[in-house]
């Protein structure tokens, strides 16, 4: 799968290692290996279940790095005093966008899911 874009380690030895496939392969894949070495699982974490997961005012930026692996993109508003992660991901019918606004404490303020302008009338794509 090449080069993981990030390593967290987990409960009981375990190590999460991320493969991105973004901004078009819109996946994020995350290998769980146990503290033996061997490989638990292989996961793809841009699903609306785990989306289902975030809670506004109580999810934190880590959980949401582990949960959901690194951002493609993050923007920063500082006179908001917000930061905004993006991350493209695949839709039923459509490309979409999930944005995740923080606060400075590093908790989410509020979670969008929007279709992608970029990815509407690509040949093939959505």
């Amino acid at each position: 799968m090449g080069p993981s874009a990030d390593r967290r380690s987990g409960a009981n030895g375990e190590t999460f290692r991320y493969y991105s496939r973004l901004p078009y392969g819109r996946e994020m894949y995350v290998a769980r290996i146990g503290g033996d070495g061997k490989l638990k699982a292989l996961e793809q974490r841009l699903t609306e279940e785990n989306f289902h997961k975030v809670q506004p005012g109580v999810s934190r930026s880590d959980q949401m790095r582990e949960l959901l692996g690194p951002p493609y993109e993050i923007m920063q508003f500082p006179r908001m005093g917000r930061e905004i992660w993006i991350y493209p991901w695949r839709g039923l019918t459509s490309d979409r966008l999930l944005l995740l606004q923080f606060s400075t404490d590093g908790v989410v303020r509020e979670l969008y899911t929007i279709e992608d302008p970029v990815g509407v009338g690509r040949d093939g794509d959505s």
